[in-house]
């Protein structure tokens, strides 16, 4: 209960604290966005070919929030990078050891 008027400004402030708090806390929404890999849609990099075939293909698609997306595929394997620019994104793929996530995505 409380029993003076310091008890009562206290209380005051700490329930006007956690209200800000909380409206603070529901204004920071996590937002997901994807970036399509429709590879008809993306640039062409590179292709590797065997004897007039394509082995392999990588293409660069545009992300989301300016990001670069490069998708690969080799041997029927695909693998997806992003990076602030395509060269970016084919180093960060190139420097996971195969069949390993690494740290950043």
């Amino acid at each position: 209960m409380l029993t003076g008027r310091k008890e009562w400004i206290a209380a005051c402030c700490l329930g006007a604290m956690v209200a800000a708090w909380s409206e603070a806390a529901d204004a920071e929404e996590f937002v997901s966005q994807f970036t399509s890999a429709n590879v008809k849609k993306c640039r062409k990099l590179n292709s590797i070919k065997v004897d007039d075939d394509e082995f392999g293909t990588s293409w660069a698609c545009r992300g989301a929030a300016g990001y670069v997306v490069v998708v690969s595929e080799v041997d029927l394997r695909t693998t997806v990078s992003v990076g602030k620019t395509a060269k970016a994104a084919e180093e960060a793929l190139a420097a996971q050891p195969s069949g390993e996530a690494g740290e950043k995505a």
